[in-house]
């Protein structure tokens, strides 16, 4: 988990008690700008009492929380005036799931009093309408307030790590800003960003995206994704080839097929005469059996013209060394010429002496 249990933070936290006492009624209640979880951010919108809308005490004492003028941006802004640490809170957001990363933060500008730090706080519900309190967790801070003017909090500030993942059984948050001082003290609070973004979904095995993380791509034909959460799809290696969008693994070649080369989307048949020993090859050889094929096809009817050049074939295959090797060659090449015309042609003759020489 990104966030830290706020009990860690002191006892300026804790005698804020972080309890909502007095929520204040709207007239017309703000409703959260795109991109932000909260209502009324830049506590624009009035309610009674000179209240901001959509905002109430973060903490059970006498402290005022009144609308100001002064203002980081816009025409209002929030002031706060207590004796430790106080702040304020919004709203219920509703929508949240476990997993969902919270990030929080806001702009503070000190007045008066010995301020310390100022930093975001949520307080996370086991229901949908913020009722069941689960804990609180700093998101945001930073290390001093500074008088008469604005900062904004940061991640990773002295007072938290800067964001917050949303423990197990949330349905529901309150986000707070609070000023942290060890006596009587004021601050402005303004222009609040809250998000909360839905917990990463890994791409399923066959599917992948730069963070590894939907929304995804299938991988493309010519590769594969074999693991969940990939941030890029593989090409098929040689040998082997992906004729499908979406696959977790490739196909080898099959027999009388090759693939020369990775990335491939098909496979090639071997040329006429040629042929594979295995599946998943990257080229094709002559075997004894297809260069009979090919000698009784362009024979036609002719059986024993065609088994006799088997023979002078089946000589060369058999060979065991260079010397007789060379010597059954020229002797199947010299036959071949004697067919020309009876009932072979010359292309085909050729053919004939070029798988020979593969043999």
């Amino acid at each position: 988990m990104l966030s830290r249990p706020l009990s860690r933070f002191g006892r300026a936290i804790a005698l804020a008690g972080l309890l909502t006492v007095a929520a204040f009624p709207s007239a017309s209640m703000a409703t959260p700008p795109a991109g932000n979880v909260v209502s009324n951010p830049g506590f624009e919108a009035i309610c009674a009492g000179n209240v901001p809308c959509n905002w109430q005490r973060a903490a059970g004492d006498e402290s005022t929380f009144t609308s100001s003028t002064d203002a980081h941006s816009g025409a209002a802004s929030l002031e706060v005036v207590g004796n430790t640490a106080r702040g304020a809170e919004t709203d219920c957001v509703t929508g949240i799931s476990p997993g969902d990363v919270i990030s929080l933060s806001y702009w503070i500008k000190g007045l008066s009093g010995p301020l310390t730090n100022g930093y975001g706080v949520a307080r996370y519900y086991s229901d949908s309408n913020c009722a069941t309190s689960i804990g609180n967790y700093v998101l945001s801070g930073f290390s001093a307030v500074q008088i008469n003017q604005w900062v904004q909090t940061q991640p990773g500030g002295a007072a938290g790590p800067g964001g917050g993942t949303a423990p197990a059984g949330t349905h529901s948050v309150r986000l707070q800003a609070i000023m942290g001082c060890s006596g009587p003290c004021s601050a402005l609070f303004d222009d609040v960003s809250a998000t909360a973004q839905a917990a990463a979904v890994p791409c399923a095995a066959g599917s992948y995206s730069t963070t590894g993380n939907e929304p995804c791509t299938a991988a493309p034909a010519g590769s594969y994704v074999g693991t969940a959460g990939a941030s890029s799809a593989t090409p098929c290696s040689a040998g082997t080839y992906q004729d499908l969008t979406g696959q977790i693994s490739c196909k080898p070649a099959g027999l009388g097929f090759y693939v020369p080369t990775s990335g491939a989307a098909s496979q090639t048949a071997c040329p006429v005469g040629e042929t594979t020993l295995v599946t998943g090859a990257t080229s094709c050889v002559v075997t004894l059996g297809s260069i009979s094929a090919v000698i009784r096809s362009f024979f036609g009817g002719d059986t024993h013209g065609a088994n006799g050049l088997i023979d002078k074939a089946g000589a060369i295959a058999n060979a065991t060394n260079a010397n007789t090797k060379a010597s059954a060659l020229k002797a199947f090449n010299q036959q071949v010429d004697v067919k020309i015309g009876k009932p072979l042609t010359a292309v085909q003759g050729a053919i004939l002496k070029q798988l020979a020489a593969r043999l």
